[in-house]
């Protein structure tokens, strides 16, 4: 065990180990062959003597080979046990290390926790806010809409009975300069008419609320009834207006007519107030063709020889109330508003208008449109109005609360050679068709108290033949929303206000199978309109005036010529409950 080949790894082998060792084992090969196992008899004592005193020579060695290893064991002791107090430490930094870094990361997540939880109120608030303000704006808009409504009903309601009024006064005998008269204040007022229905427009615009109609129409007829309309003024300023077809145009198409209509009398009459001499065109070509999958691209160019524009007028062009600089708009007038609500129209059909001019040089402003192909059929093919005596007299009643339009819608009735009837409210115009069935009901929609639709749903629900007699709104309002309570409620037709004796005598005409309801011996002559200077004021809400009694004779009386101011042909009329052109903007 102590030999150096042995014990090395322990104890570092030295001369003194070494000579320990040989004594040691001299000590054993000298007395082991005395005191072993083969040792018969007591050992002599001299021997035992002798080896006494050899091991007394082997006490030293031994003891200071025995303090070296109990040296080196001790110093190997603490060596072991310093690893393990250094391990100890580590453990214990260690776990002050993890316990700090748990308590970090506990603070960093407690932390988080609250700045989430602050986060999600403060989102909370803002989704509050937001909800807030989208309910406000909701409301504005409402509110807007309402406004809009109500001021479209109380501007549009007077101008009917202006401009019916002047064309009135416009067809009786008047000399030259009290025809000039009446001829510049019809202008003056058709013009204020224009402006509030591009107002009304932009505000359709913005609310996304503008409806668009799909229809087969007759471009090349759209186009011919375009130019007939806009030749006068052209002609009035000595311009020439010319009409340009390519011969692969189609001629059926699917689209927007009334919308398509208003972008080119806006373009054209641009072009017209702008040129002074020269020529105004319109161009139709078809850039692409079309098939049953793809719309054609049509293209509809109005070129002018005018003042033409420079880049930065061309640049802010578009743009609202922009009319090129304050000279122009001093000069030739306008509000701006047409070309946004020109591209603003086309952009919503999937087109779009761009302009090329250079000052002095004229203008070219194209309006590019895909319109489905479509094929001809009787539903799509004109309607030609039909024989003045090819309509009945009939008794017609008015329920209508602006004494104005009473007058102007009466008068026409009555050269129509209709009979005429006046309510000023729902309640009334109830009562004055339970007292006598009328053959038909001009019925206005906003009254005092019950309105058009009120009256029209009671109406309705009356057995028949009064639950069936044939009603047309009477309305300034234009909202689509209107167009759509009329439908609802059970009205047969949708004039809007301002119209003219072509526009009312179209809705005539459009009902199916219109005829005296009446029995033949209660059917009364037409008459004249009593003075409106005698008819009762809304708000005294009187009993409905009582009808003529005048017999009706066995033949029709004959019919009056129609008024001098309204002798052109009623425009083509489609789906009832269709946006109807503005006054200035009418075919006829």
């Amino acid at each position: 065990m102590i030999a150096p080949a042995t014990s090395q790894h322990i104890i570092a082998p030295t001369t003194q180990h070494t000579a320990t060792y040989a004594q040691l084992e001299d000590f054993i090969a000298t007395w082991d062959p005395v005191l072993g196992e083969d040792t018969v008899g007591m050992v002599p004592v001299a021997s035992l003597k002798a080896m006494r005193r050899a091991l007394h020579e082997l006490r030293e060695p031994l003891h200071r080979l025995t303090q070296l290893a109990t040296r080196l064991n001790s110093e190997r002791h603490a060596l072991r046990n310093g690893a393990i107090r250094e391990q100890i430490h580590l453990g214990i930094g260690l776990t002050i290390f993890l316990s700090l870094a748990m308590l970090a990361f506990a603070i960093i997540v407690v932390r988080q926790l609250r700045a989430a939880e602050q986060r999600g109120r403060e989102l909370e608030a803002l989704a509050q806010g937001l909800r807030e303000a989208s309910e406000a704006a909701d409301g504005a808009n409402r509110a807007k809409s309402a406004f809009l409504a109500n001021m479209s009903h109380e501007l549009r309601t007077p101008f009917n009975g202006l401009l019916g009024m002047l064309a009135l006064l416009d067809d009786t005998p008047l000399n030259g300069e009290q025809s000039r008269f009446v001829h510049t204040a019809r202008e003056a007022a058709e013009h204020l008419l224009a402006v509030l229905n591009d107002i009304l427009d932009i505000s359709r615009l913005e609310a996304g609320r503008m409806t668009l109609q799909s229809e087969v129409m007759d471009l090349h007829r759209l186009l011919s009834d375009v130019e007939t309309v806009m030749a006068p003024s052209a002609q009035s300023k000595g311009l020439m207006l010319n009409l340009s077809l390519d011969p692969k145009l189609p001629k059926w198409v699917r689209g927007d007519p009334t919308r398509i209509k208003q972008i080119l009398f806006n373009l054209l009459s641009n072009a017209i107030k702008f040129t002074d001499q020269g020529q105004v065109s319109l161009e139709a070509l078809q850039e692409a063709p079309g098939d049953e999958h793809s719309p054609a691209r049509i293209s509809l160019t109005v070129k002018d020889s005018g003042i033409g524009m420079d880049e930065v007028t061309q640049q802010r062009l578009f743009q609202r109330f922009s009319q090129g600089d304050h000279s122009i708009s001093r000069k030739y007038g306008g509000t701006g508003l047409g070309l946004e609500i020109s591209r603003s129209l086309a952009r919503l059909m999937h087109g779009d208008i761009t302009v090329t001019s250079s000052p002095q040089a004229g203008s070219a402003f194209r309006l590019v449109l895909p319109l489905s192909l479509s094929e001809s059929s009787a539903a799509s093919a004109p309607v030609m109005p039909l024989a003045w005596s090819t309509l009945p007299a009939l008794d017609i009643l008015v329920a209508e609360d602006h004494e104005t339009n009473r007058m102007y819608v009466g008068t026409l009735l009555t050269r129509l050679g209709h009979s005429v009837r006046f309510a000023l409210n729902g309640e009334q115009a109830l009562r004055e068709a339970e007292r006598r069935l009328p053959d038909l009901i001009l019925m206005d929609i906003h009254m005092p108290g019950m309105d058009g639709l009120q009256a029209t749903r009671a109406l309705r629900a009356r057995p028949q033949p009064l639950g069936r007699v044939p009603i047309i709104a009477l309305t300034a309002d234009t909202h689509p929303d209107t167009r759509e309570q009329v439908r609802l409620v059970g009205m047969n037709d949708f004039l809007s206000k301002p119209f003219r004796w072509p526009e009312l005598e179209a809705a005539l005409r459009r009902l199916p199978g219109l005829r005296p309801l009446s029995p033949p011996g209660q059917q009364p002559l037409a008459t004249t309109l009593p003075p409106p200077a005698l008819a009762p004021r809304p708000d005294a809400v009187p009993p409905a005036p009582a009808a003529p009694s005048t017999p009706a004779p066995s033949q029709p009386a004959e019919r009056p010529a129609p008024p001098r101011s309204a002798r052109l042909p009623p425009a083509p009329c489609a789906s009832i409950f269709k946006p109807t052109p503005c006054w200035s903007c009418a075919p006829c």
